[in-house]
């Protein structure tokens, strides 16, 4: 007989583990993606369904690029690949391609995964936040700082002009006033 407990419980354990990573990556709030050494996408979470459009079932296993629009591709790649190097993402923006050809701006963190060795990168796994909208409200405040700074020349124009009609119209009054009090003749 042999006494099958302790690794009943064990497994028992795992499996609870297991179903909790599972669950907490498949429902957070924020995109989470997965993808292997060649680059092909193993994971991609609920959250990330809803940025970009896609369902899970369709995009698992296929190359990440795809998800990449081509204007971004090269330098997004070139951030990618320095992650299989054991590189960790701290606050790295790549634009993210959605289902309808729009484009939402991601910040991502990510983090390497090693196998049993604990030196070989099995894969990556990196979760997003989407920053479209900040990124939006930034550009309208740069435009918008830029044609402060226009108006704010202009006025200083104004301001220098209306000093110069000032002073010119003081110096006028002042000799018009010198003029006639200096004139010996009445005027009425």
């Amino acid at each position: 007989a042999f006494d099958v407990t302790k690794q009943v419980q064990v497994e028992d354990k795992l499996r609870e583990t297991k179903e909790y990573l599972d669950n907490l990556i498949t429902y957070a709030n924020a995109p989470i993606i997965v993808w292997d050494p060649q680059f092909r996408i193993t994971r991609f979470n609920q959250a990330f369904e809803r940025l970009t459009g896609r369902k899970a079932r369709h995009v698992i296993g296929k190359p990440l690029d795809s998800l990449i629009p081509e204007k971004s591709l090269s330098d997004a790649i070139d951030l990618i690949k320095r992650t299989m190097g054991g590189e960790q993402w701290e606050s790295v923006e790549i634009p993210i391609l959605n289902n309808k050809g729009g484009i939402s701006t991601v910040l991502w963190n990510s983090a390497a995964i090693f196998g049993r060795d604990g030196r070989t990168i099995i894969s990556v796994i990196a979760q997003g936040q989407d920053i479209t909208d900040r990124k939006k409200i930034e550009a309208e405040h740069k435009l918008r700082a830029a044609e402060y700074a226009k108006m704010n020349v202009a006025l200083e124009k104004e301001i220098q002009q209306r000093t110069l009609s000032d002073t010119t119209l003081k110096k006028t009054l002042s000799l018009l006033n010198a003029s006639l009090e200096s004139t010996a003749d009445g005027i009425y």
